[in-house]
């Protein structure tokens, strides 16, 4: 999703965007505003998915290979990863179900995520996937730390800001 259409004024030179909350504070006005957000992008018109089902639920008739499949997504969605696995050297937290957790794994999060995009000279969005995408991080590893690493407050070349709810997964 870009971020691009969620418009704050550039950040002054040397300052840190304070960034907008979507409007709203329930599941509904967040989901709005993710709906309208994806809508402004110039992605493929392409009709939704349907699924039947809560979300943390497997998927209605899965075979044998995807009931495993969907149980090893699971398993990993809920692992805690260390430095050591390769966490890092920025990130927000250790699991998926650290935030991706109302009301089961998978949904959305009790939480906000800070994002970022750009728009470039000829108007489009950049959701700055070639420079980590569009996520801040807020935490860092040890080893960063030790190297004097800060979490991200602002990535170059940002333009906008915006602080989203956890959307589902």
């Amino acid at each position: 999703m870009c971020g691009c259409e969620y418009r704050t004024r550039p950040p002054a030179p040397g300052s840190t965007p304070a960034g907008r909350r979507a409007p709203g504070s329930s599941l509904l006005s967040s989901l709005l505003v993710l709906l309208a957000a994806a809508a402004a992008c110039d992605a493929p018109d392409v009709p939704p998915p349907s699924y039947a089902g809560e979300p943390g639920a497997r998927l209605p008739g899965l075979d044998s290979t995807g009931l495993e499949l969907f149980q090893e997504g699971a398993r990993l969605f809920a692992r805690q990863f260390t430095e050591a696995e390769g966490l890092g050297p920025r990130f927000n937290e250790n699991s998926c179900n650290a935030c991706h957790t109302f009301p089961v794994d998978g949904g959305t999060g009790e939480t906000s995520v800070r994002r970022i995009s750009r728009t470039l000279p000829d108007g489009a969005c950049d959701p700055l996937d070639a420079l980590s995408g569009s996520n801040l991080r807020i935490q860092v590893t040890g080893a960063l730390a030790a190297a004097g690493g800060r979490p991200e407050r602002h990535r170059p070349p940002a333009t906008h800001t915006a602080v989203f709810t956890i959307p589902f997964t």
